[in-house]
């Protein structure tokens, strides 16, 4: 792996820790895309999956773990695979599914054969617990120890923070809560120094429970309440929901009865809310999935499809990383005036959809286009179009640049014989957020589309921006003019850009209409999904729209490139 993969995968790991699991996810999926080995793409697929399955995404985390594994037939290499089964023991676990995650954590063993590894002590951890909530709790206090000595030894503080606050759950489902508590208090001064907020607020409802338990209901309330908030201002939906029950029952055993109902009826909507069995299955049916193939079949696959395919991948692969180059990095994420996601999902490799982001003088700058074809032509020709728009951005409009854009299209190939046909070209949206010229608060979106409309999505109203009915080609004249249009913009509203790949991806709702070559999922689909997640945070919008257009594809070929930008103006 070469110097620059190695920073980014160290990088996305220190990510994870601190729990800017939103930046590491997209950390990992611009890697992927860099990723030139089978070895390099099955570090990032773990690094990804981590990310996911700290924010909850557990059947896309197990996704991004099988698919490690799946191509580590390929490399062989140990510690990546441990990784990937340690990942998928949590994830088991997470779902209280203690017997299979003991399963993938003595794989993960195996494979280490006790080196002083992380991954290696996570499966130690993992065993531990599973093997304490099946009630083994002699057989858990052992791996529990073993781990917390090999974190000390590789003075790794979060694992032995992890260790200290297992064991303590240990004493505690024991019922030995003067042991439990003490090391509670051990965790949580550890956990100031850390700042962990998953592990302290659950640390904090465990040790209010044990405090419960010993007599001291009133110390409980108040170590609950601070679990609670501090899992608010995190918004960490799972502390929530376990501080509100205890604190229905603590208030309940006060005999103070409203307070306990509130708690309950909070607890109540926000357990009815998760999708943790549904998550499940789809985990189980993926890994049935998963093991129905064979091994040796998919490396004899793999070196068929090299001996026959070999200098069409290098072709590709080139392809790909010419297009790479012109895709930017996600530099304006926790920008302090708006955050952006890309769900980028090229047909091939490869593909003719491509995105800009960037930040100017006058505030910033978007584009999302979608250049004629697929595969190698259409990345080439999106490598051209997006280099001309990158030097139409002295034009002062964005209604300028595209005309500039259409005009230097024409000068390029206009008299170039049969290079490309009349409707070659590409249909783009641009758009621009910038301060009021005559207000010290305000911000206006410009917007300019060639056969490319945007939408703006403010709570339950949806404005669809004006747009040219022609797109950038030899058929459009060389001296069109493009027109623009300005709207006002405040905190809280979601502007959108997209391809007609996404709602033209044939799909359905169920297996039968699938079976049957299925349907188009549609525009006034596609909007109704955007405006039902706009209130999401960044990466569960992209999230969201990564799940729905699976599950409406389910086994069906995707048909064309796909790409969405969201933007969340904050203001």
């Amino acid at each position: 792996m070469d110097t620059t993969l190695q920073q980014a995968l160290q990088t996305g790991h220190l990510l994870v820790k601190d729990l800017k699991l939103n930046e590491a996810v997209f950390l990992a999926d611009e890697s992927l895309l860099t990723c030139k080995t089978d070895e390099e793409r099955s570090s990032f697929l773990n690094l990804k999956g981590e990310a996911l399955l700290h924010a909850g995404h557990y059947s896309l985390a197990s996704s991004c773990f099988f698919e490690s594994l799946r191509l580590a037939a390929a490399h062989e290499n140990a510690e990546i695979k441990a990784e990937a089964c340690t990942g998928l023991s949590y994830v088991y676990r997470f779902l209280e599914d203690y017997r299979t995650a003991i399963e993938y954590a003595d794989q993960s063993k195996s494979l280490l054969v006790g080196q002083p590894h992380a991954a290696y002590i996570k499966a130690l951890i993992s065993e531990g617990i599973s093997n304490a909530r099946l009630g083994n709790f002699e057989e858990a206090e052992l791996i529990l120890h073993k781990a917390l000595q090999l974190s000390e030894n590789i003075q790794d503080g979060y694992l032995a923070i992890t260790c200290i606050k297992s064991q303590a759950d240990l004493f505690l489902n024991r019922k030995e809560y003067v042991r439990a508590i003490q090391l509670y208090e051990k965790a949580l001064a550890l956990l100031r120094e850390k700042e962990h907020f998953v592990v302290q607020t659950m640390t904090l409802v465990r040790f209010g429970e044990a405090l419960d338990q010993s007599g001291h209901t009133e110390k409980a309330i108040t170590v609950t309440q601070e679990a609670l908030k501090l899992a608010g201002l995190h918004h960490f939906s799972a502390g929530e929901r376990s501080a509100h029950y205890l604190l229905y029952s603590l208030f309940e055993k006060s005999a103070q009865t409203d307070k306990a109902f509130q708690h309950l009826k909070t607890y109540t909507h926000l357990k009815n809310s998760s999708e943790v069995s549904a998550q499940s299955r789809k985990i189980h049916k993926t890994e049935l999935s998963f093991v129905k193939e064979s091994k040796d079949k998919e490396i004899r696959l793999l070196k068929e499809i090299e001996e026959k395919h070999r200098s069409i991948t290098q072709s590709i692969s080139y392809a790909r990383g010419l297009q790479q180059a012109i895709l930017p990095l996600s530099e304006l994420q926790n920008d302090p005036l708006l955050d952006y996601f890309v769900f980028f999902q090229p047909k091939e490799k490869v593909g003719g959809d491509f995105y800009r982001a960037d930040k100017t003088d006058r505030g910033y700058l978007f584009c999302v286009s979608d250049c004629t074809g697929h595969g190698v032509p259409g990345a080439m020709l999106s490598l051209l179009c997006s280099n001309l728009v990158k030097q139409a951005h002295e034009c002062t409009g964005l209604h300028e640049m595209l005309s500039a854009v259409n005009t230097d299209l024409h000068t390029i190939f206009g008299n170039r014989g049969n290079m490309l046909t009349a409707n070659d070209g590409m249909d783009i949206s641009l758009c621009a957020i910038e301060k009021d010229v005559d207000s010290a608060t305000g911000f206006t979106l410009r917007f300019s589309g060639a056969n490319h409309a945007g939408i703006i999505v403010r709570g339950e109203e949806v404005v669809q921006t004006a747009y040219n009915r022609t797109g950038i080609s030899l058929l459009t004249p060389h001296d069109y003019h493009f027109t623009e249009t300005a709207y006002p913009v405040r905190a809280g509203d979601c502007i959108y850009l997209f391809t007609d790949g996404y709602p033209d991806q044939f799909g359905g709702t169920t297996a039968e209409s699938r079976a049957a070559g299925g349907k188009k999922f549609k525009y006034k689909q596609l909007i109704e999904l955007l405006k039902s997640n706009s209130s999401k945070n960044i990466l569960d919008q992209r999230t969201a729209l990564q799940q729905s257009i699976t599950s409406w594809m389910g086994d069906l070929e995707q048909v064309d490139d796909m790409c969405v930008l969201g933007i969340k103006f904050k203001g």
